[in-house]
């Protein structure tokens, strides 16, 4: 509880799954927008946000798809993965 993922605005996990990360674990998510899904590397560093003390919340994993649902199943390039 308290931390947060990472992922691309549709992903799965952001945009069906009726909010599970936050009523069964607690997280929060923050997200980038791609219309195919791919990890921009770059905004991903930016975003990261490490440990900065009790008031700001922490990333805890990057979640991507590696065929990104919502995007028809764009199969993103393994070098992004």
């Amino acid at each position: 509880p308290g931390q947060e993922v990472i992922c691309e605005a549709s992903a799965h996990i952001a945009r069906a799954e009726l909010g599970a990360h936050a009523a069964y674990s607690g997280i929060t998510m923050r997200t980038w927008f791609h219309p195919r899904g791919p990890v921009d590397q770059a905004m991903l560093r930016q975003m990261h946000a490490p440990d900065h003390g009790p008031f700001f919340v922490r990333t805890a994993a990057i979640s991507v798809e590696c065929t990104h649902n919502i995007a028809g199943g764009a199969v993103l390039p393994i070098e992004d993965l």
